[in-house]
């Protein structure tokens, strides 16, 4: 198994916010302000906020 699938893996087992956190930097290479709302909201709903 290659280094991305092992990784594509490990990520698909760890909270929606870190997911969409890694997904977003590896397609962009930054985290805009947009990109912390969303991450934010994500994690309020995953805490049941």
């Amino acid at each position: 198994m290659d280094l991305a699938k092992e990784l594509e893996t490990w990520f698909q087992n760890r909270p929606l916010w870190l997911q969409d956190a890694a997904s977003k930097l590896l397609n962009t290479g930054i985290l805009d302000e947009q990109a912390y709302n969303d991450l934010l909201k994500i994690c309020g709903s995953e805490a049941g906020i």
